[in-house]
């Protein structure tokens, strides 16, 4: 009797619809790597800084942020009503990978 009740409710069941489009992850792993090279250029700075030279949505920034401050790539503070981010770790990247991230629109250079 009970598995006649689950297979009843299990029968509307269906798989859930992938999302359309690019997986934002991609999306999340080229911002955070344009947070990491904009604070190798300019060290120490403000958030609202990093949101404003970025040519991303605001909020694909915090969320690119945050994940790099959950990895301890990053460290940010908050003073005031400013939010500052420092490297969290000495890291480098490989120097054709920094070249070709600095050849890019990395930090609003055009």
């Amino acid at each position: 009797m009970l598995t006649n009740r689950v297979a009843k409710h299990l029968s509307g069941w269906s798989k859930p619809a992938r999302a359309a489009g690019p997986s934002l992850m991609t999306t999340l792993g080229v911002v955070s790597g344009e947070v990491l090279t904009c604070l190798e250029e300019h060290g120490t700075t403000s958030l609202r800084r990093v949101i404003r030279e970025l040519a991303w949505p605001s909020q694909l920034v915090v969320m690119a942020v945050g994940a790099l401050v959950r990895d301890g790539l990053v460290r940010a503070e908050q003073h005031d009503l400013e939010v500052l981010l420092e490297p969290g770790r000495t890291w480098r990247l490989p120097a054709a990978v920094r070249a070709a991230a600095l050849a890019g629109q990395a930090c609003g250079e055009a």
